[in-house]
């Protein structure tokens, strides 16, 4: 729970009423790789927060494919953020990529938590903006075609390289919405090919 506590105090001072709040709702579970936390259609009743391991968001394209929607990794919080929010069904399929150990606090809870507590709601608040800004400079980038591709890559070699050495080819391959030989080509250019997985 320290590692929790001390990722969310980043965000804003938490107050003794939050921290047991946290105490007393996050429940802390253990997960193997590939273990659905939610699947398509599913209302999404949990956040997580991971203190270890990566989860994945994809959804499920006819033929057996899919289209990765984002990954979070250790001192991430991870929800179908549509699902969460507004009780309908989940488009996505939330997944551990490696083994996890998380926390995590149900809808139910968190909606009862913002009535008594007012930093929780503050938190959240912030939680989703920052969530949203993410969402949106990678939607910048992919509007952009071959160029926002190639500046996606080097933002995340820029702010985020571990990120690109734990998620497969097949999947970033996925997420960018590129083909692998475009994916080899725009990561030689960044990486050099000694970085080719």
């Amino acid at each position: 729970m320290r590692k929790v506590l001390d990722f969310l105090g980043k965000f804003c001072e938490l107050d003794e009423g939050t921290v047991n709040w946290l105490h007393n709702n996050a429940e802390r579970i253990e997960c193997k790789k590939n273990i659905k936390l939610l699947d398509e259609g599913q209302i999404c009743e949990h956040v997580w927060f991971i203190e270890k391991g990566l989860l994945r968001a994809y959804e499920k394209l006819p033929k057996g494919k899919e289209s990765c929607n984002w990954f979070m990794k250790e001192n991430d919080i991870a929800t179908a953020v549509s699902s969460f929010f507004t009780a309908t069904p989940s488009r996505d399929v939330v997944e551990t990529d490696e083994d996890c150990v998380l926390w995590r606090v149900s809808r139910k809870e968190l909606f009862e938590g913002f009535l008594n507590h007012p930093r929780l709601t503050i938190l959240t608040l912030l939680m989703v903006v920052r969530y949203y800004c993410q969402v949106y400079k990678w939607a910048s980038f992919l509007r952009k075609g071959p160029q926002g591709q190639d500046e996606m890559f080097a933002d995340l070699v820029q702010n985020d390289p571990q990120l690109l050495q734990r998620v497969t080819k097949k999947d970033m391959v996925s997420f960018m919405g590129i083909t692998e030989p475009t994916y080899d080509k725009i990561k030689d250019k960044h990486w050099g090919r000694q970085s080719k997985k």
